[in-house]
């Protein structure tokens, strides 16, 4: 009786502990996949360079030499990144995705700023949590209580919204 107890704790399909080790892993991907493309799009917007290197995404990221390979062979894949040598850049259908990761963390600086009472100091953090769950409609939500501002806190350009279909909708 221990033992089957045991296995439908380890493998029940909606509550097993390896189906929530499994969901996690999926989710810490998703994330890192969205950081990566939206660090990408930073570099090119700070510093007009349209790549970076491995090293330099895994030093950023402080991502583990594992996740970063699988997440960037996942980009690559759909064809939001490509090599360059022994660089990554975006592609357009990266960039788009970039912009619309980029739009929802400054439109959540902006209305966090506008609306809560979070310290300056402490709006990159909680919009870096929230970006990766804003949808189109959120987005829009967002710039419409903040009065569609064209810049965040920091004096940085909101991108637009794409025409493109959403790819952070869940």
């Amino acid at each position: 009786a221990g033992l089957i107890l045991f296995l439908a704790a380890l493998f029940s399909p909606s509550h097993g502990i390896l189906i929530r080790l499994i969901r996690r892993r999926m989710l810490a991907f998703s994330i890192l996949a969205d950081d990566i493309v939206a660090l990408l799009y930073r570099i090119q917007e700070r510093n007009h360079e349209t790549s970076a290197t491995f090293q330099n995404l895994q030093t950023i990221l402080l991502s583990d030499r594992l996740s970063l390979k699988c997440v960037l062979y996942l980009l690559i894949r759909r064809e939001q990144v490509v090599p360059d040598g022994q660089e990554f850049r975006l592609t357009d259908s990266g960039t788009s995705s970039a912009q619309q990761l980029v739009r929802s963390h400054r439109l959540w600086e902006q209305y966090l700023a506008s609306h809560t009472a979070v310290q300056p100091g402490s709006l990159h953090d909680k919009a870096e949590k929230f970006e990766h769950f804003t949808t189109r409609e959120l987005r829009k939500q967002l710039s419409d209580a903040t009065n569609s501002p064209d810049v965040d806190p920091h004096g940085r350009e909101i991108p637009g919204e794409s025409v493109e279909q959403d790819s952070q909708t869940p």
